[in-house]
């Protein structure tokens, strides 16, 4: 009877063992869970922090390299704007001189080559070509005879004239143009042949 009574005690002690033990599993696993959950969580967290921190790097980069261009933008167009400042200077004080050298050419055309003033007032002359020259100003061709070109010649008046061909042709030169490297400082003015054609016979 003893020996029955220990099994069933030894039986019922060992159950007992079991089932208090389950729970204590359950609890584990169930925290572990939990912690993988959390550091899943925390996981998520730093990725979105790591991509906000991305998103703002790259917007700060964007953001200085744009200053950057906008700076060399500002200092390119503060270079251009001195340069056109000191053209446009410069420009003014070439055509002044331009208009001496008209005065002295038409006051030499109205002398006589013999007078005592001419190779004085000449001189004048070829010192203001060599100032020009300096400045990289050269005269334009006189070519008559050549289709007009509006961007380097500026026309005064018109002739009527028999032929299309003669059409928009340059007759004469009024006077000079001036170019500073590739830039009109004056216009040569000109005279041009116009054809009329059929219109002209009817008026």
């Amino acid at each position: 009877m003893s020996i029955v009574n220990k099994g069933h005690e030894g039986d019922g002690s060992a159950s007992d063992s079991l089932v208090e033990g389950k729970p204590e599993a359950d609890e584990k696993e169930i925290t572990l869970c939990q912690t993988i959950t959390e550091a899943i969580s925390e996981l998520r967290d730093l990725s979105k922090r790591v991509d906000e921190l991305s998103y703002y790097t790259q917007a700060a980069f964007t953001k200085a390299i744009n200053k950057d261009k906008s700076f060399d933008i500002l200092h390119k167009e503060l270079s251009e704007l001195r340069a056109n400042r000191a053209f446009e200077e410069q420009k003014s004080f070439i055509c002044e001189l331009l208009l001496i050298q008209d005065r002295i050419s038409n006051y030499l055309n109205g002398m006589s080559v013999d007078s005592n003033d001419y190779a004085f007032i000449e001189s004048i002359q070829g010192e203001i070509t060599a100032l020009l020259a300096k400045k990289d100003v050269s005269i334009m061709p006189r070519n008559s005879g050549t289709l007009l070109d509006p961007t380097k010649q500026k026309v005064l008046k018109t002739e009527i004239v028999d032929s299309v061909d003669k059409n928009n042709i340059v007759l004469q030169v009024l006077r000079d143009g001036y170019l500073c490297k590739d830039v009109v400082i004056r216009f040569q003015e000109v005279i041009v042949g116009l054809y009329k054609g059929d219109n002209n016979n009817e008026s």
